[in-house]
This record gives structure tokens, sequence and C-alpha cells, in this order.
């Protein structure tokens, strides 16, 4: 379990990482509830579905 969390923080962090050198917001840039840190947490999101080769266009379908 603790190899599982390990590997989630790193690819978390990574995306992160990413998004920062692009230019980008991160979640963390901003209080819980805050305006606009929905958005950002949602688009950091998608993000990290990307980096796990997740089909964007699919995500509505598997969680209906």
């Amino acid at each position: 379990m603790v190899a599982k969390r390990t590997q989630a923080r790193a690819l978390a962090l990574s995306v992160a990482a990413i998004r920062e050198a692009q230019g980008n917001e991160n979640p963390d840039n901003y209080p819980i509830g805050a305006s606009g840190w929905l958005e950002v947490e949602e688009d950091f999101a998608r993000d990290v579905l990307r980096a796990l080769g997740g089909d964007l266009d699919n995500l509505h379908r598997n969680f209906t």
C-alpha cells in the first residue's frame, strides 16, 4: 500500500511540475474552495488522467 501511495504522490508532483513549467496554475496555489480553485482542480485532474493514459473522450461515459 505504501508503494502505491508513493507512486501516486510522485505522479501528482510530476504533473504539478509540468503544469508549473507550462505556466498553468496548480490546486496547491489556492485555498480549498477559493474562487478559481475548482476549475484548476478539475484541469489538474484531467492532466493526471492524461498522464495515466486515460481517454478524456470516454470519461463521461465511464462514470454514468
